[in-house]
């Protein structure tokens, strides 16, 4: 059996899978909820249309990791090819709670631990998906046991959040008060900020109006299970206090404190 979690460009990936094939009665391929061709379309399952390369040799993720979910795609297609009937693609969405090292996440628990007054980007009611690395792992391991084939989404949890959950979730993580400020899209817009300068969260309209909203329930059906929200926000508050200063998982994504306290004023939130 075959875990491969690193395979970002199909020339790579089709080596691995051909070098191993012979031996190899079961292939499970890491891809990404990033391979889809479109988001604006909510509670889209596994078959919906691809990620397409202008030029499928590319061997570059491009600006703004523009080539990413096309390249997943065809690191797919690469072990499906050269394992027919002994592949399992996981396409997760998010992946988040203790040792993630991209900070995305993270972000939330740790700036309301931080306390005072939070900017927070869209309304209330927005879905949001993640998935837990501890709960990841341990599907894929059944799926390994199991001998289970086929594509999963691999998105939690197994039912609709909202992002006042997650907010809250991170806000009652933390020990010390804060005070939440929304920000519609259009104040957003007013500022001229992006908003993937705000993790974890999109828009929920236009195109990624389905973004986080995709189908889950071939992999529940498969097994997938999934731990409270208010639980991955409180492990990954604590593991993160546990990191050294210099340590690179310590750097978190998100508006820089002084960049938030700049919008707050300029939206009259504070």
């Amino acid at each position: 059996m075959v875990f491969d979690d690193c395979g970002y460009y199909p020339r790579h990936v089709k080596a691995s899978a051909e070098l191993l094939a012979p031996n190899v009665a079961h292939y499970i391929y890491v891809s990404s909820i990033s391979c889809y061709a479109k988001n604006d379309v909510e509670g889209a399952n596994e078959d919906a249309e691809l990620a397409k390369l202008e030029d499928p040799s590319v061997e570059t993720m491009g600006a703004g990791y523009a080539n990413y979910g096309g390249l997943k795609v065809q690191c797919e297609k690469a072990v499906q090819s050269t394992l027919p009937g002994r592949a399992t693609i996981v396409r997760p969405g998010y992946i988040v709670g203790p040792d993630d090292p991209t900070g995305r996440f993270t972000y939330w628990p740790v700036r309301m631990d931080r306390g005072g007054d939070v900017l927070v980007p869209g309304e209330p009611s927005d879905p949001i998906q993640v998935i837990d690395v501890r709960d990841l792992s341990a599907w894929m391991l059944l799926l390994g046991e199991r001998g289970t084939k086929g594509v999963f989404n691999a998105c939690g949890p197994a039912e609709p959040m909202s992002w006042m959950n997650v907010i809250e979730a991170c806000r009652k993580s933390a020990g010390a008060s804060s005070k939440v400020h929304w920000a519609s899209v259009a104040e957003l817009n007013s500022l001229g900020q992006d908003a993937e300068g705000f993790p974890i969260w999109a828009p929920h309209e236009g195109d990624s109006k389905g973004f986080h909203t995709w189908s889950n329930a071939r992999a529940v059906r498969a097994g997938l299970t999934f731990r409270s929200i208010a639980d991955i926000a409180r492990d990954t508050l604590a593991w993160w206090k546990t990191l050294k200063d210099d340590d690179r998982r310590k750097q978190l994504g998100g508006p820089a404190q002084d960049a938030e306290a700049r919008m707050l004023k300029s939206l009259k939130k504070i």
